[in-house]
């Protein structure tokens, strides 16, 4: 029994090589920024059902206005894109608009 654990351990050690770690941070990278994500979202709508029940969607369309507004005015340079505040705005409301307009989302939640 000891030999096979030793065996898994020296397995596991053996697949531990520069180009597996190389491989497999961006897809750590995306599963960190995802679940962050997923977190904040979980933790806006336990919030708006705790703290905020009469602001409801209201609260959190206003924090998205607030934060395209800020991403606009604060992102002014960059390498690649010629006006990112205005590029990354205009990116944010064409998702927001696929992912919650078009698919009924938002007009679901609304009163």
């Amino acid at each position: 029994m000891a030999d096979i654990a030793e065996k898994a351990q020296q397995q596991q050690e053996g697949q531990k090589t520069f180009l597996g770690i190389l491989i497999a941070t961006p897809f750590h990278f995306l599963g960190v920024m995802f679940g962050s994500l997923l977190a904040a979202i979980v933790i806006e709508w336990i919030c708006l059902y705790l703290f905020w029940p009469e602001a409801g969607w209201r609260h959190a369309q206003q924090m998205f206005e607030y934060e395209l507004s800020w991403l606009s005015q604060e992102l002014i340079h960059s390498v690649v894109i010629k006006e990112p505040g205005r590029t990354a705005t205009w990116l944010a409301q064409r998702v927001y608009d696929w992912l919650m307009v078009k698919t009924g989302c938002w007009t679901a939640s609304m009163p």
